[in-house]
């Protein structure tokens, strides 16, 4: 009994054996990896839900800025310019090229409804501004070879040089207007001239679509945004993900003549 006692105690005292630490330190491996995997699968779907969410609040911020100045407008100044192309959406090296719309729209604008000075006295508006809504098409600047998200702008005209009205605006023009840099439009914010920016708004980053169509049998006006980024995942087969966004939106101008 004395012997079988003594030789607990030596084992005790000897430790464990290599091919015990060797098997603990694998199990201990196998364990972190795992709950390392889970955080790393855990903190990319928390990435992609906040790029959706991103884009999400971008596409509908837009669309109900959009839809209201063309509810408040009338039918006949909207004014389109459509401005297609072919675009690489991938790489370099790697092409994605697809069809892509980046338009514009013009459209009459009264910027204050609240003052009675501005409407007729039959209650119709005395229309002040043109407002423009269109979306830059930056490249890359790293190889000039791919589309990146390019922005919703909106501006508020003033100029003097034309009146406003029902007809569309004769000095819509993308030379003056529709710059990839807003700020470089003529009559840019805090510019002089008979020509100015009086607000200028980005509505929305990451844009990859936006089209605009009128149909002059219902009198109304078709906008179709859409928005892409990538969610540059590492996760096994997602690293190439793209996340987009799209919303539809169709108008009849409420200020139109009967």
């Amino acid at each position: 009994m004395a012997q079988e006692t003594k030789d607990k105690n030596d084992r005790v005292r000897r430790g464990a054996t290599l091919n015990e630490v060797i098997l603990a330190t694998a199990i201990f491996s196998t364990v972190i990896i795992c709950v390392f995997g889970v955080f790393h699968l855990g903190n990319e779907n928390w990435r992609l839900i906040n790029l959706r969410h991103s884009l999400q609040n971008d596409g509908k911020r837009s669309i109900y800025v959009l839809r209201n100045d063309l509810l408040a407008t009338h039918y006949t100044s909207v004014s389109v310019l459509n401005i297609g192309g072919q675009f690489n959406l991938g790489t370099k090296d790697e092409l994605k090229v697809v069809p892509v719309y980046r338009d514009a729209v013009s459209l009459a604008f009264l910027v204050d409804r609240t003052n009675s000075d501005n409407f007729t006295a039959g209650g119709k508006q005395i229309w002040n501004r043109y407002v423009i809504y269109y979306a830059t098409k930056p490249l890359d600047p790293d190889d000039g070879s791919r589309l990146t998200g390019g922005r919703l702008v909106r501006e508020v005209i003033l100029d003097t040089t034309v009146p406003v009205n029902e007809s569309p605006y004769s000095n819509f023009a993308a030379t003056e207007w529709l710059k990839d840099d807003p700020y470089a439009n003529t009559g840019a914010v805090n510019k002089p001239g008979p020509k100015k920016v009086e607000s200028l708004q980005i509505l929305a980053q990451d844009v990859l679509h936006f089209s605009v169509t009128k149909n002059d049998d219902a009198k109304s006006v078709q906008a179709t945004l859409k928005l892409f980024k990538k969610a540059n995942l590492h996760a096994k087969g997602r690293n190439t993900s793209d996340e987009t966004f799209q919303l539809d939106l169709k108008v009849q101008p409420e200020n139109s003549s009967p």
